[in-house]
């Protein structure tokens, strides 16, 4: 597998990702029942705060504040079904950049994909720190709060008394675990997604480093004059084919995940006007203003990756046109300069990711974004005095 490894394997140790390279059909189907089981345990969960959220529909603060949880557990089970349902998507995905014309063949190209792979791990391990330290400080927080006083940590409706003390406790493990699980799905698909969004601005680069040098890779051979035109059109044949893929593989990913993308936007905004507006209503000494502003921080920087990802893919599908002019290009025949010009009109529209066709994956939307979240806030703060 080339690049991301560190989500794919968040996603595998939480049932959602079956290695590729596993053949014995004992192992696969024992992961399958493991994968029922952990989609079971995430799902319940979901459906019951989801009753209790309209159970407390009358006490407005209430539900102010079960919104936030079920929007964030909603969320999760939505990225958790999209990764198992499109899992032929991302497979192919995968295997395109792990083929030619995507995968990097001299050393200059290597360093290149090695540059974009160390920007993806970073951010990989700086957004996972920063997950696992928020849901392991609520989950913290809980056991020494809550479990003292038999609460559950987060509300939610259950089929029986939890006054019982083993009643109580497995509902409480149940919650901590499925919690656990959905900040660990949100860790990882908001990492993979926008990395291999990422890896289109790579293949960018490699491409503008390989129309760079073909004048030199073709005159460096001794060729006979029909032998060079042959070897040129041969090597602008693979680059032009190696530019339309770049386009594919980011209509593929687009169109495989940008529902989610939307329902992405969509949670996050609400989420975090509903968060900022809790937080006004909490002392500067409560116990939950820390655990609540590490979620804000989360949920802020969770739509930035996704958005700064989005504006680099524009910038750098953008550069095609640029770099064209860069290049040697009166050295070359009659047949390459159409190509080349074919190529140039292509850049002129770039590459947009957008959630749904309604909003562009950009820095704009972002501020956007959190513009809308302000403003809603100030109207859920208007209504509730």
């Amino acid at each position: 597998m080339l690049s991301l490894p560190f989500g794919f394997t968040i996603f595998q140790y939480i049932g959602l990702w079956q290695p590729l390279h596993w053949n014995s059909k004992l192992t696969i189907k024992l992961y399958q029942f493991y994968s029922c089981f952990a989609i079971t345990f995430l799902y319940t969960n979901v459906l019951s705060e989801i009753i209790e959220l309209f159970r407390a529909y009358e006490n407005f603060e209430i539900f102010i504040n079960n919104l936030v949880v079920f929007l964030s557990m909603f969320g999760c089970s939505i990225k958790a079904a999209s990764v198992l349902n499109q899992r032929a998507g991302l497979v192919k995905l995968i295997m395109t950049l792990s083929s030619h014309p995507c995968f990097p063949e001299d050393q200059n190209e290597e360093l290149i994909q090695q540059k974009f792979d160390k920007t993806i791990h970073t951010r990989t391990i700086l957004y996972v720190s920063v997950t696992g330290m928020t849901a392991s400080l609520v989950a913290v927080i809980a056991f020494f709060t809550d479990g003292v006083r038999y609460v559950l940590p987060f509300q939610a409706w259950l089929p029986f008394d939890i006054s019982h003390p083993i009643k109580y406790w497995i509902a409480y493990t149940h919650q901590n675990i499925a919690h656990l699980m959905g900040a660990a799905i949100n860790a990882a698909y908001d990492t993979v997604i926008p990395g291999l969004m990422l890896q289109i601005c790579a293949q960018f680069s490699i491409l503008k480093h390989r129309l760079s040098i073909i004048s030199e890779t073709v005159q460096s051979k001794d060729y006979k004059s029909n032998d060079i035109n042959k070897k040129e059109a041969e090597c602008f044949a693979n680059h032009v084919k190696h530019h339309l893929q770049i386009f594919q593989f980011a209509e593929t990913l687009n169109g495989v995940f940008g529902f989610v993308f939307l329902i992405q936007f969509t949670i996050s905004a609400t989420v975090i006007c509903v968060t900022v507006y809790s937080m006004s209503k909490l002392d500067l000494g409560s116990s939950d203003l820390t655990p609540m502003t590490m979620y804000l921080t989360c949920m802020l920087y969770q739509l930035f990756l996704f958005c700064y990802a989005g504006s680099e893919v524009i910038t750098k599908s953008s550069e095609i046109a640029e770099a064209v002019h860069t290049i040697r290009w009166y050295l070359l025949n009659n047949s390459s300069h159409k190509g080349l010009l074919v190529m140039m009109l292509r850049s002129l529209k770039p590459i947009k990711f957008t959630t749904g066709h309604v909003i562009e994956l950009s820095m704009e939307s972002y501020t956007q974004v959190v513009k809308l979240s302000y403003s809603v806030y100030n109207v859920l703060k208007q209504s509730s005095e």
